[in-house]
C-alpha cells in the first residue's frame, strides 16, 4: 500500500534478491529508495521477475529449435514513482505511477499503472 511510505521518517534505501522455486531458476530482484519530501515521502523502485532459461519446443521439434534458438526466458519488470503524506495523526495516503513491462524476447508489452492508497489506524490493539 503506497499510503504506508508516509510512516518513513528517514532516508531509506532497500535492496534485495530472491531465487524461487529451487531448481526453477526463478529469480526477483528489487530496489528501493524513499526520503522526506515536501511534507511527505517521496519513492522510487525497481523491480524485476525473470523465469531463467525455458526450452523452446514445438510439435515439430520437440527438443529444441535450432533456427530460433533452444530457449527463451519471461522477464517482468516496473519501475515506480510514489508519494505519501500523512493527513492526520492517524491517516495516510498516497500515489504512485508505474512503468510496467513484460514478456518474452522479440514479444513484450509496455503499459502505465496508477496506484492510490490509504490508511487509518484505529487504535484497536
Amino acid at each position: 500500500n503506497v499510503a504506508g511510505l508516509a510512516q518513513l521518517e528517514q532516508f531509506s534505501v532497500m535492496f534485495s534478491r530472491h531465487n524461487l522455486y529451487t531448481g526453477l531458476d526463478i529469480t526477483q530482484n528489487y530496489a528501493s529508495v524513499a526520503l522526506p519530501l515536501l511534507g511527505g515521502v517521496a519513492g522510487v523502485s525497481f523491480n524485476t521477475l525473470n523465469s531463467g532459461d525455458i526450452e523452446r519446443t514445438t510439435e515439430a521439434n520437440p527438443f529444441g529449435d535450432n533456427v530460433v534458438g533452444t530457449t527463451y526466458s519471461w522477464t517482468s519488470s516496473a519501475i515506480q514513482l510514489a508519494y505519501s503524506r500523512r493527513i492526520t495523526d492517524r491517516l495516510n495516503v498516497g500515489a504512485s505511477g508505474k512503468l510496467v513491462t513484460e514478456g518474452i524476447t522479440n514479444a513484450n508489452t509496455r503499459w502505465v499503472a496508477l496506484d492510490f492508497g490509504t490508511q487509518f489506524r484505529t487504535g484497536l490493539y
